[in-house]
């Protein structure tokens, strides 16, 4: 991300992964600006509309935007 409107905290999520607990923070922020590269961390950046995310989406990612719906 190179640069972005408004961003605002969403919601925070608890997630049990591997036996240890961890948090997850959705943030929503506008008018995104981005130039995808090489990273370590990220394996690929996706553009979707809400109404038309990848078929391919995990269930956990699904369930968290579709919580977020009604902030959208």
């Amino acid at each position: 991300m190179v640069s972005h409107g408004e961003a605002k905290a969403a919601r925070d999520f608890e997630e049990l992964a591997y036996s240890k607990r961890d948090t997850a923070s959705l943030v929503i922020v506008r008018d995104v600006l981005y130039r995808p590269r090489w990273s370590w961390e990220v394996e690929e950046v996706r553009e979707a509309e809400v109404d038309k995310l990848p078929a391919d989406m995990s269930p956990t990612s699904s369930a968290w935007i579709e919580s977020l719906r009604p902030m959208l």
